[in-house]
């Protein structure tokens, strides 16, 4: 089976063999409003599929996050609201029972703002104090997210990545990688 988004706002599952649709799935918003203007939404980046291949991932333009069954097309959990302005030239990186997505920041000027929590700390801290301080300054402003992890199953986040802003208005975020030793990167 080939998976593959559209800028239509559909998710398709295709017989690689035969060509021919296997079921297909439109985006919608979260909480579900039939007459929304963001149901439909346009998918212009990758998904990702679970390690056991029984589930798909992937964001459309609404900035919702969508985990389907690859049997059916049936969602495996609810559409998560993300914050951003798009998921162009990020991808979802699966890993154990993990999914882990970068959005790109809505905000101009986005890669300044951890300047003074950063620049508030003692000279050299180590990894512990900066943690700390992002993970704060994230609870303040969950507006200004864009990692997320969600586990595969629940589609629960089980923890939140000290990950402040790196990159500004119209700059898409790295996604995140896993390397030759089985650890997901970002920066």
């Amino acid at each position: 089976t080939v998976y593959v988004g559209s800028r239509d706002g559909k998710f398709y599952a295709l017989d690689v063999l035969t060509g021919s649709q296997k079921w297909v799935y439109t985006t919608r918003v979260e909480p579900s409003d039939p007459n929304s203007p963001f149901n439909e939404a346009p998918i212009v980046a990758p998904a990702a599929i679970s390690e056991d291949g029984s589930t798909v991932f992937f964001g459309a333009e609404n900035m919702h996050w969508y985990a389907l069954n690859t049997a059916n097309g049936t969602e495996r959990w609810a559409p998560k609201q993300l914050v951003g302005q798009s998921f162009l030239y990020t991808w979802p990186v699966v890993r154990g029972n993990t999914v882990i997505v970068r959005t790109m920041s809505s905000l101009a000027g986005a890669e300044w703002l951890m300047e003074s929590v950063l620049d508030s700390l003692s000279a050299n801290p180590i990894w512990a104090e900066e943690r700390t301080a992002v993970l704060n300054w994230l609870a303040q402003n969950p507006h200004q997210k864009t990692l997320y992890v969600f586990d595969v199953a629940t589609g629960v986040e089980p923890y939140q990545v000290a990950m402040g802003r790196v990159t500004g208005n119209n700059f898409p975020a790295h996604p995140a990688v896993v390397d030759n030793q089985n650890r997901v990167l970002t920066y």
